[in-house]
């Protein structure tokens, strides 16, 4: 049986899917009972667990008693706050229990964007300009050297939240002041034209750091529309920004899933590294969708089983986050009318709804659920509706 946290989310009830639909018991840990995941026809059982964020000790005892019960196999961590915490207590898990995480220092490079466009450079792997500074009297300096527009973003969040923008020396003082007070010392980074493409590639390495699943994409919409997770998006074919992700990740000894995320700058075509995603991505059904399972697929490596590498894949299989993501972009995008494809392609050929699975209603129901708590929870909708300061 594997154990999935974060049950919340959208990306997790896919997880679940994938795994349930490949024969693996699966059982899901969450902080609330509206927890998406939880009405899935897939999910065996449920872990109501403390709030890792009020109760970090409580969370993690909770997991460990859990997966000490026995028949467990595996865990799987699905946000960045979960995959720190368990890639430093992973040896409190019982040893029969695989957590596939790669080493804790390739977790510190990959959750800390300044470290990742540090490697980055250091590899040849073109990333935007961007500033760190580690003392405030160094930012009226930093704000005449760097380039505008500017972005401010936190070393480590995820999601668009905490971003600022800036387009004066003056602006970026002020909302660089902001963000520190929330996210110590952020990046500041010069802002690739909103024309750029947003582009992603998701792989699977196994213990010896060798690539055996990957898949490209590009996003046609975004939440917040200046960037953020995808909420429509297509599977591509691109090799060479493929290798250019293995490369980055095989520099970190990765094992396990992970996701690089690029943007085209239309200024020069040069596709160029924003961060890294340690975990599952918001946007791993589509994968699913175009036969690239990844859990099941991390299910088979973790557990020691041979897996056949999977780098082919049908180009053109586009996969939509409609609710809430698709309608947040359309309600907060001033192009709303304008996009293409137009938001009220809801039968668009070939585009399949991540949201609605006649397979597994269940999930379909505790997706409005978990939109009801995100609407009720005062906590969540500061996640899910403020995400820029």
């Amino acid at each position: 049986m594997v154990l999935v946290t974060d049950g919340l989310w959208q990306k997790t009830l896919a997880v679940v899917r994938a795994l349930g639909r490949a024969g693996i018991e699966v059982a899901v840990a969450a902080e609330t009972r509206w927890a998406a995941a939880f009405y899935s026809r897939h999910c065996r059982k449920r872990v109501l667990t403390p709030p890792l964020g009020e109760d970090p000790a409580g969370y993690l005892g909770c997991l460990v008693a859990e997966a000490s019960r026995g028949g467990y196999d595996m865990v799987i961590p699905m946000e960045d706050a979960t995959v720190a915490l368990l890639g430093e207590h992973r040896a409190a898990f019982p040893a029969r229990v695989e957590i596939p995480l790669p080493g804790n220092e390739a977790l510190a490079h990959a959750l800390d964007k300044g470290e990742t466009l540090r490697l980055c450079q250091e590899l040849g792997i073109p990333v935007p300009r961007t500033r760190a500074i580690t003392d405030l009297a160094e930012l009226e300096e930093a704000s005449r050297a760097v380039p505008y527009p500017a972005v401010i973003k936190p070393r480590r969040s995820s999601g668009a939240r905490g971003i600022a923008r800036a387009r004066t020396p003056a602006e970026l003082v002020e909302r660089y002041r902001a963000v520190h007070r929330v996210y110590p010392f952020p990046l500041i980074q010069e802002e690739i034209p909103v024309e750029g493409a947003p582009l992603a590639v998701g792989l699977l390495f196994d213990r010896r750091s060798e690539p055996v699943a990957g898949l490209v994409q590009q996003s046609f919409r975004e939440y917040p529309p200046s960037g953020g997770s995808s909420t429509l998006r297509e599977s591509i074919a691109d090799a060479p920004l493929r290798e250019q992700a293995v490369r980055l990740l095989r520099a970190l000894r990765w094992y396990g899933v992970a996701q690089v995320e690029f943007k085209r700058d239309p200024r020069d075509g040069v596709a160029k590294v924003m961060e890294i995603n340690p975990r599952f991505w918001n946007s791993v059904q589509l994968a699913i969708d175009a036969g690239v399972n990844f859990p099941a697929l991390l299910h088979r490596v973790a557990t020691g089983r041979p897996v056949r590498p999977v780098f082919d894949y049908p180009a053109g299989v586009r996969s939509r986050w409609l609710l809430p993501g698709d309608l947040l972009h359309f309600l907060a995008s001033p192009d709303r009318f304008r996009s293409r494809p137009s938001f009220f392609a809801f039968f668009a050929r070939g585009t399949r709804y991540e949201d609605f699975s006649l397979e597994d209603p269940g999930g379909m129901v505790g997706v409005w659920l978990s939109l009801l708590y995100g609407v009720c929870h005062g906590r969540m909708r500061e996640l899910v509706f403020r995400r820029q300061v």
